[in-house]
């Protein structure tokens, strides 16, 4: 079964809200080691390492467990991670720069199964 963590967006903001978001991305995973799928897609590639800076940042502040990431480039690389991946977290954006990528990710929900699912505005959809 899938674990969905749907938030509404605004996760850039330092809250109790949003430190309780990203810390389940580990404190679902009953395992002592994590690894976290970062994707970007509906945000333009040149902000993509500052959001994981930010991102990696709010979710180590918020677990005690060993995290490793991954920034997904595309279909290709998100297929070949997730079967070792614990998380995937679809952070928000604009929509017009995700939608390309639907056409590629109909085998995505099974691939999912026993693994949380963190989307945050667009990435929730």
């Amino acid at each position: 079964m899938t674990t969905y963590l749907l938030h509404g967006g605004g996760t850039s903001k330092d809250s109790t809200e949003n430190d309780h978001f990203f810390a389940q991305f580990t404190e679902l995973v009953e395992k002592p080691e994590v690894k976290i799928l970062l994707c970007y897609w509906s945000r333009n590639p040149n902000e993509w390492g500052k959001l994981q800076v930010r991102d990696t940042t709010k979710i180590l502040k918020n677990t005690s467990k060993k995290v490793t990431f991954h920034v997904v480039k595309d279909a290709a690389d998100l297929f070949a991670q997730i079967d070792s991946a614990d998380t995937l977290f679809v952070a928000g954006g604009d929509a017009e720069l995700l939608e390309p990528f639907y056409k590629d990710l109909t085998a995505l929900k099974s691939k999912l199964d026993g693994k949380v699912y963190a989307g945050s505005s667009m990435g929730a959809f």
